[in-house]
C-alpha cells in the first residue's frame, strides 16, 4: 500500500452558497469564524425551530408563550401574533390542567428538569385536540456557575396524537401491563 490517502469525504466541503460553506471555508483557509459560525448558528437556529414539523414554543415560568413556531399555530388554530402572550393554562383543557400544573410546579421547585404528558389542547375554534406535550425547563446561567440558575422558560414541543397515534400508544402501554402481570 502507498501513502495514506484521505477518503474524498473527508475533504469535501459544501458548495458556495449551501449551508455550512462559509464555516467550512474560514476553516479550511484558517480566516476568522467567529462572527460567520454566530450567524450560522443562528440561521439553523431559526430554520430548525420555524420549520419544525411538531409544535415548538418558549413558554415563560408563569405559562405565557414567549415564542411559537408555525406548526403549533396550526395545531391550535392561531396566528403567532394571537398565540404569543396567551397563557398555555387558558389552551389546556381543563380536566388536563391540574396535571400539567402540577409538572410545572416540580419543575420550578427543582424536583425535576422535564416531563411529557399527554393532554388536550382547546383549539382557537374550541376544538379539542389531543396532544403529547415534551417540556423542559431551561434555566438561566448562575452567576457563580455552580448552582442552578433562575427559571428561564419551558422548551415545548407539543405534537398532535392522530387516532392511530393515540391507540398505538394506548396499545403498547396495555402491551407493557399485559407483560407485567405475565411477571407476577
Amino acid at each position: 500500500m502507498t501513502g495514506s490517502a484521505e477518503p474524498p469525504h473527508a475533504r469535501a466541503t459544501p458548495p458556495a452558497g449551501a449551508p455550512g460553506a462559509s464555516l467550512a471555508g474560514s476553516v479550511a483557509s484558517g480566516g476568522p469564524v467567529g462572527a460567520d459560525v454566530r450567524a450560522e448558528e443562528q440561521a439553523r437556529y431559526r430554520a430548525t425551530f420555524d420549520l419544525a414539523p411538531v409544535g415548538l414554543a418558549h413558554v415563560s415560568p408563569t405559562g405565557e408563550f414567549l415564542r411559537v413556531n408555525p406548526a403549533l399555530c396550526a395545531l391550535l388554530g392561531y396566528e403567532e401574533a394571537d398565540l404569543t402572550g396567551r397563557r398555555f393554562q387558558d389552551l389546556t383543557h381543563p380536566a388536563d390542567l391540574a396535571a400539567d400544573l402540577e409538572h410545572v410546579v416540580r419543575c420550578l421547585g427543582g424536583a425535576e428538569d422535564s416531563y411529557t404528558l399527554t393532554k388536550r389542547y382547546v383549539r382557537a375554534d374550541g376544538r379539542v385536540v389531543p396532544a403529547q406535550l415534551h417540556a423542559r425547563l431551561v434555566r438561566a446561567p448562575s452567576p457563580d456557575g455552580l448552582l442552578p440558575g433562575a427559571p428561564f422558560y419551558f422548551l415545548s414541543v407539543v405534537e398532535a396524537l392522530t387516532d392511530a397515534s393515540d391507540r398505538e400508544g394506548r396499545e403498547v402501554g396495555e402491551h407493557r401491563d399485559n407483560r407485567a402481570d405475565a411477571a407476577d
